[in-house]
C-alpha cells in the first residue's frame, strides 16, 4: 500500500487535546519525575486520570484504547508558529530553533512522512528541491 493511500485511511480529528490523549495527574515535584529519571520512577509517580478529571495535569502522545498508538505531543524549547494555510483545517508550522545541515534535515522529514504527518508527494517535492517551501499567508493554491 502506498504511504498515500496508507496516510488517508487514517482518522483525522482536528484539534482537540481532550478525548484522544491519555490524561494523567502527575508528580511533577518529586524526585523520580524530573527527565533524568529512570522510566519505571517515572511511571510510579503518573496515574491515568478521565480527560475531564479536575486532577488532569499533564496529557500524553498514548491514545486511550489503542495501545502502542500515539499522536505527536513535544515539549519544544524554542518558539513556533503555526499558521493557517489556505486550505481549511491545514496549517504550516515554522520552528525557528537550530539550524540544522540539509543531510540531517532530510532525516527529519523522512520520519514525519514515515509518521503520516506530512504527504509523501511533500516530500518528494522537498527532497528534490533540496528545502521546503509552503506558500505565504494569504497566497491560494
Amino acid at each position: 500500500m502506498r504511504l498515500l493511500d496508507m496516510a488517508a485511511r487514517l482518522e483525522w480529528t482536528g484539534w482537540n487535546p481532550r478525548p484522544k490523549r491519555q490524561h494523567y495527574c502527575v508528580d511533577f515535584d518529586s524526585a523520580a519525575a524530573s527527565s533524568s529519571a529512570l522510566f519505571e520512577e517515572w511511571d510510579t509517580n503518573r496515574v491515568p486520570v478521565p480527560a475531564d478529571d479536575p486532577t488532569a495535569n499533564a496529557v500524553s502522545s498514548e491514545i486511550p484504547g489503542r495501545p502502542g498508538q500515539h499522536r505527536p505531543v513535544l515539549d519544544l524549547d524554542f518558539p513556533c508558529q503555526l499558521v493557517p494555510s489556505s486550505t481549511p483545517g491545514h496549517f504550516h508550522l515554522y520552528m525557528n530553533g537550530p539550524s540544522v545541515p540539509w543531510v540531517t534535515y532530510r532525516k527529519l522529514l523522512v520520519a514525519l512522512a514515515d509518521c503520516y504527518l506530512i504527504e509523501s508527494g511533500y516530500l518528494a517535492a522537498s527532497i528534490e528541491r533540496e528545502a521546503t517551501f509552503v506558500r505565504l499567508p494569504g497566497v491560494a493554491k
